[in-house]
């Protein structure tokens, strides 16, 4: 047995929580004591270099203290089959399904706490790790409805700030784009994040 397979034979699957391009992340409970996570599996990775630096920038980020950072404590990856997968911390949902459940519209207060959070979180990452999270999308923010603490999650496309902009935008969500970004083709790392954050807040 593989330790992939090895790893899922320790965790209930419950719910699927969200589906993108190449990964899914799932509930899952710890068969040990019932502790709920969240699972995150990648099928297929073309460039297992792509997979090494999301779980690389997760280390690095928590071990910086940055608080605003889903806590990964299990991880396994399989070279050989293109895939693995990662255990984090659960949070209950996403910004965007925060909003839509919501009987009330947002407070002007609740938005800016939400969106000073995730600025804070954005700009420690740029100083502790010379990097920026390239699509801080709704769903890529996760938040506690109780506590309405924020993190931000999926850390599979970074741009290094030290670079003016990076072409690599392929990957990222198009609605979120800046202008320069729809008609230049690239990310620019300083000032792009400025818009994606305004998108957020609109």
């Amino acid at each position: 047995m593989d330790k992939v397979a090895s790893l899922l034979k320790k965790y209930y699957i419950e719910d699927l929580i969200k589906t993108g391009a190449t990964a899914r992340v799932i509930k899952a409970v710890r068969c040990l004591d019932s502790k709920v996570f969240a699972m995150k599996v990648v099928k297929t990775v073309k460039e297992p270099t792509l997979f090494s630096k999301e779980l690389l920038f997760n280390q690095t980020l928590k071990a910086s203290g940055n608080k605003g950072v889903i806590n990964m404590p299990k991880y396994v990856i399989d070279y050989e089959k293109g895939r693995y997968v990662m255990i984090m911390d659960y949070m209950p949902m996403d910004l965007h399904t925060y909003v839509l459940n919501r009987q009330t519209p947002i407070t002007e207060g609740e938005c800016c706490n939400i969106i000073s959070q995730v600025v804070n979180i954005l700009l420690h990452i740029e100083n502790h790790a010379c990097v920026q999270h390239m699509d801080p999308k709704m769903e890529n923010v996760l938040i506690d409805p109780e506590t309405k603490e924020v993190k931000l999650f999926d850390f599979g496309h970074l741009a290094q700030v030290a670079h003016l902009w990076t072409d690599s935008t392929s990957l990222v969500t198009k609605v979120s784009w800046a202008t320069e970004t729809i008609k230049e083709g690239r990310f620019y790392p300083k000032r792009t994040i400025v818009w994606q954050v305004g998108i957020l807040a609109k």
